[in-house]
């Protein structure tokens, strides 16, 4: 416990600790500080932990359906991305996002989604996936009207 360590003064149990390196792992021990009558005490180091960001959520700039059964869903990826970050786009039939969905990962910014039923009405949203050391993030849900 002496390389790449990192120290948090007066820490909160749950809190979080800023500054870490995405994906990679460190070993934590808790210190009490000593006090009037007690002796300052050590936990044992753990097992490891993996410091992950949060993804800013990808943003929906538009939607469109060109020919019958076809979306297209253009995207603003996530600006904390890490070099190579894949998105997905998911379309719903229900408002809540969960029936009649279909998803499409690895999706790109305006690819064209085939396959959807003609003449209905799709909510959508993008995902950022997760990878290493970051975790995964949703846009707010859009929507879609397929010609």
């Amino acid at each position: 416990m002496s390389n790449g360590c990192v120290s948090v003064n007066s820490f909160t149990s749950g809190a979080q600790v800023a500054g870490l390196t995405p994906g990679t792992t460190y070993y934590i021990t808790i210190g009490a500080n000593a006090s009037r009558a007690y002796l300052a005490a050590t936990s044992g180091v753990t097992s490891g932990v993996m410091a992950t960001v949060a993804l800013v959520a990808p943003s929906i700039s538009s939607t469109s359906s060109g020919a019958a059964g076809t979306a297209s869903i253009n995207y603003n990826g996530s600006p904390n991305a890490p070099s190579g970050q894949t998105y997905g786009a998911t379309l719903c039939t229900s408002s809540t996002m969960t029936s009649g969905c279909r998803t499409v990962s690895p999706y790109a910014s305006g690819g064209t989604i085939t396959g959807l039923t003609s003449g209905t009405g799709y909510y959508v949203t993008i995902s950022a996936n997760a990878s290493t050391g970051y975790l995964a993030a949703t846009s707010s849900v859009g929507g879609v009207s397929v010609s």
